[in-house]
């Protein structure tokens, strides 16, 4: 019995340990796709500003694949991010259900709740994604700005080539 309380213990403390980890990592994440979208932006920004500056349409052909560029990077880190996400949200759901606390209070266990392999034998780019690429990237928090960027781009080319013409 003694040995069952150690181990609870032990994996109660890698919990607390695990909460605040992925916390930070979640508002590292959130940084950082702060970052990428500024740079977007910018570079968004940069050629549309130099296109209209020297009233050349085709300056405005690589436009779109710059922004597609961001938009993937971006939903790909948006989905490296839901990984994290989910597994606060399990502890979190874990710790917040008064039932399932109250049973591993009283067998010294965490049932419905898996721990990291201390082992080392797994990492986590061996854990499958459940959600894809394409239905992180068309989520409207991460296709909105993309999708204005892009319409800008037409609307400019638009412009621009009726009044080169």
């Amino acid at each position: 019995m003694e040995k069952n309380k150690d181990i609870f213990e032990f994996r109660l403390s890698i919990l607390k340990q695990e909460i605040g980890e992925l916390q930070n990592n979640i508002r590292n994440y959130n940084n950082f796709l702060m970052i990428v979208k500024g740079w977007s932006i910018t570079v968004f920004s940069a050629i549309l500003a130099y296109a209209i500056k020297e009233l050349r349409p085709e300056l405005l052909v690589f436009s779109p694949v710059v922004v597609l560029m961001f938009w993937l990077f971006d939903a790909y880190l948006r989905r490296t991010q839901q990984f994290f996400i989910s597994r606060y949200n399990k502890i979190e759901w874990f710790l917040r259900n008064p039932r399932l606390l109250n049973e591993a209070w009283e067998k010294k266990t965490f049932p419905k709740l898996n721990f990291p392999d201390m082992t080392g034998q797994k990492s986590v780019r061996d854990i499958k994604f459940k959600t894809s690429y394409f239905r992180v990237a068309i989520r409207l928090n991460v296709s909105f700005l993309y999708l204005i960027q892009l319409t800008a781009i037409m609307i400019t080319w638009v412009l621009l080539y009726y009044r080169a013409v």
